[in-house]
């Protein structure tokens, strides 16, 4: 069941097919045995990301909540990498080092076949290792909010270019005592899309 709040709320998509996504990633999507259809998460979820409007998706572990974002998100860093917008304009924010490392794993078969990168960044381990990956480029970028606020305090990321957003779990971040850190990106972000 979807229940939908909002102004001029899209259809949902209920086939692959209607998903507006471009044929490189629909291909891993369908050459994933597990997937027939989009979930309601993901069927509600891509219409109205890639239209780039806000949304708060609430849905159970095993929905397909991740790809709900992380599809249009590979979308988005496409058009900017065309455009010629350089670092991450993508920013995926997780409460723990877990989670953060489920999504970098769920999204990099997406964000390969669109020639993008990702890249996962958490505490308990070394930052050394993760700032020469920063180096190196990326387009998708995965992070815990400590480990975040610490590779922009010695200026190894930047968040002007961020124009596309997700707090997953953000009442968990919020729980966590992460508040000064979401609204100290959600701003630089806000900025940015301007």
């Amino acid at each position: 069941k979807i229940e939908c709040e909002g102004t001029n709320v899209p259809k949902p998509v209920l086939s692959f097919g209607e998903s507006s996504l471009p044929d490189d990633v629909l291909e891993v999507v369908r050459e994933n045995p597990k997937f027939k259809a989009p979930t309601p998460i993901q069927a509600q979820a891509w219409p109205v990301a890639l239209q780039g409007r806000d949304l708060i998706g609430i849905s159970q572990t095993g929905s397909g909540k991740t790809l709900a974002f992380i599809l249009p998100a590979i979308v988005h860093a496409a058009a900017a990498q065309e455009a010629g917008r350089d670092g991450p304009t993508v920013l995926v924010m997780a409460p723990t080092r877990e989670l953060a490392m489920q999504i970098e794993t769920e999204a990099q078969p997406y964000a390969e076949a669109a020639g993008l990168s990702s890249l996962a960044v958490f505490g308990g381990m070394g930052m050394k290792r993760q700032g020469e990956k920063l180096k190196e480029g990326v387009d998708i970028l995965i992070a815990t909010p400590g480990r975040l606020l610490g590779f922009v305090e010695l200026g190894e990321v930047k968040l002007d270019n961020i124009t596309y957003l997700v707090l997953d779990e953000a009442d968990r971040m919020l729980d966590m005592g992460f508040e000064p850190a979401i609204r100290m990106v959600t701003e630089k972000a806000n900025s940015a899309a301007r």
